[in-house]
């Protein structure tokens, strides 16, 4: 049998146990679901609204689309984004400047799946909107204007 312990340390969760780091969303342990919950908990005032879009935006995310959707000034959202970074739960995406992801999948998942489907629904919306808006401040065509 395989015991897991996970630990928050400087913001990664590390398992000591045999499961693949690509674990199945439907398989993310309780253990590892409460490390992400205390560490979201422990965050400055609007960091946990930062986060959860973060989870509902991935698998990359843009700074200025968490911005506008939690209403934010894009400074404040950089630095706790540099701060997740610091703590090991972000990283840098390929995507460029500006962008990340979460660094392991299975704490994205434990913060997606804590949100009620109502929000959800209402964040994946949100992020849409967004994206949509930002393409068109900066003069970008999507498939709608081919």
């Amino acid at each position: 049998m395989c015991q897991r312990s996970a630990r928050l340390v400087f913001g990664v969760i590390t398992l000591k146990d045999r499961i693949e780091r690509q674990t199945p969303s439907a398989e993310v342990p309780e253990d590892i679901r409460e490390v992400v919950r205390r560490h979201v908990a422990r965050l400055p005032g609007g960091g946990q609204d930062i986060l959860y879009v973060a989870a509902v935006a991935e698998p990359d995310f843009s700074i200025e689309v968490v911005s506008r959707i939690c209403d934010r000034p894009i400074e404040e959202v950089r630095e706790l984004v540099h701060l997740e970074v610091d703590r090991g739960v972000l990283g840098e995406s390929s995507r460029g400047p500006g962008s990340y992801r979460f660094r392991d999948p299975r704490f994205r998942t434990a913060l997606y799946e804590d949100l009620p489907p109502a929000r959800r629904k209402w964040l994946h919306r949100e992020v849409g909107e967004a994206l949509k808006a930002l393409r068109a401040s900066s003069g970008e065509r999507g498939d709608e204007g081919k």
